[in-house]
Order: C-alpha cells, then sequence, then structure tokens
C-alpha cells in the first residue's frame, strides 16, 4: 500500500506540470473563453451593445497568445452579430471579411463546416451591405461590388450542397437584390434584426465615392443589374433576403 501511495505522490508533479503547461491550461483557457462569450451573448441579446463589444474583445484579447481557432471565429461573428443589431453594418462586414482572410491565409483553421459558417455570415452582411447602399442612392459600380461579392460566397454554398433549401433560396436573393428597381426596394422593410436596420454613412463606409446618398444615379449611377426590372427565376421581385445565415 505505501508503494502505491509513494507512487502516486511521485507522480503528482508530473499531472501538476502537465495541467499548468500542457493541455490543462488550454481547457482552463477554453472555460475562460466560453464563459466569457456566454456573457457576450447575454448582454447582446438584451440590447447592450457596447457592454457586449467589451466583453467579446476581452475574450479576443485571451486567445492572443494562446489561439483557441474554433473560439476566435465563434467570437469574432458575434461581434459582427452585434455591430449589426448596434447599427454598424460596415463593421460588421468589415469584421467578417477579416475572418475570412484569416482563413484564406490559413491563420486560423476550422472545420468545412464551421467555414461555411462564417462563408455564409459574410454574404449575409455582405446582401444587407449593397441594401443599404442602394437605398442610399450610391452608384451602381459600388452597390454592385457588395452584391457580386455576396453572390458569390451565397453560390459556392449553394453549388457544395444543392439540396439545402435554405443555401439556394440565399443565392437566389441575393441575385433578386441586383435586379429589383429602387422604387420597388424602398417598399422592402429591412428586417429588425441582423439586417444593419438603421446604419447611416454605408457607401462612404465602403469606399463610395461621388454618389449621394437619396440621389438617382443616372448611367453608371444607381440602377439595376442585368435584366433590370425582372423578377427572379421563382418570379418574386425581391421580398428574398437570406435566411439563417445572421447567427
Amino acid at each position: 500500500m505505501k508503494k502505491y501511495l509513494l507512487f502516486f505522490w511521485f507522480i503528482l508533479p508530473v499531472f501538476w506540470a502537465y495541467f499548468h503547461f500542457g493541455k490543462g491550461q488550454e481547457y482552463i483557457l477554453h472555460d475562460r473563453v466560453a464563459e466569457l462569450k456566454a456573457q457576450g451573448d447575454l448582454l447582446n441579446t438584451e440590447g447592450q451593445w457596447q457592454e457586449s463589444l467589451v466583453i467579446y474583445d476581452e475574450a479576443l484579447a485571451l486567445l492572443e497568445k494562446n489561439p483557441l481557432d474554433r473560439a476566435e471565429a465563434a467570437l469574432r461573428l458575434a461581434k459582427s452579430k452585434v455591430y449589426l443589431n448596434n447599427k454598424q453594418i460596415v463593421k460588421a462586414t468589415e469584421e467578417v471579411e477579416s475572418l475570412m482572410e484569416m482563413i484564406y491565409d490559413k491563420d486560423i483553421e476550422l472545420s468545412q463546416s464551421d467555414q461555411d459558417k462564417v462563408r455564409a455570415t459574410l454574404g449575409h452582411s455582405l446582401y444587407y451591405t449593397a441594401w443599404h447602399m442602394r437605398l442610399e442612392g450610391v452608384a451602381k459600380q459600388y452597390w454592385k461590388k457588395e452584391v457580386e461579392s455576396a453572390r458569390q460566397h451565397l453560390r459556392f454554398l449553394a453549388e457544395d450542397n444543392a439540396l439545402n433549401k435554405d443555401r439556394v433560396y440565399n443565392l437566389q436573393a441575393s441575385i433578386a437584390l441586383g435586379k429589383i428597381d429602387r422604387k420597388n426596394l424602398r417598399l422592402n422593410a429591412l428586417p429588425e434584426d441582423d439586417s444593419g436596420r438603421g446604419s447611416q454613412g454605408v457607401g462612404a463606409g465602403r469606399g463610395a465615392m461621388g454618389q449621394q446618398a437619396g440621389q438617382e444615379g443616372e448611367g453608371s449611377g444607381e440602377g439595376l443589374g442585368d435584366g433590370e426590372g425582372q423578377e427572379d427565376a421563382r418570379g418574386s421581385g425581391l421580398g428574398e433576403r437570406p435566411e439563417g445565415t445572421g447567427s
């Protein structure tokens, strides 16, 4: 019995070192980050936008020296959602674009499923960015870039799984957004949640120049994409908007 107790006593430092320097610290960090994210999520649901951003940034700061890729991606997506609901769609889009660049550059490694979530969120944010820019009367050359980018991401997802009705629906919505005329677009109210509703200066924030908000463009100004005034393939002028991509 003494032999076993002595053996157990001798291996305690090994377990301590493992916990203190190895995987144990990763588990502690993971739990702390998860705890902070839960706090931030709660503040988000309560509409305390600035407070939730502070909590998310605190969690991200913990990951700077000890990266946990999936946790970092979840935090950045959560920040994007806060920006969307706090009338800051430009920041929301930039947050997800930055995350997508990290994936492209292999600075962060995610499963294909998690990469798809990032891509879907980016397509969602770009879609509403284009919507805001059109409402502002931004020149077509600027808002069309946002629509095309959203379409590319949503097409990638739809072609990857053509049986997923939500993905196909979202792709068709992005196509419809480029075809509806602005008068009809104004008749479609932006959703209250996850659309950046109330955001101002979106065109300027995305680098649009020369076209003032509220002006009708000519030529390369505000207008329609190819198939002007037509409805999409399902006969629905707009009314389509990405579903299930904002969380």
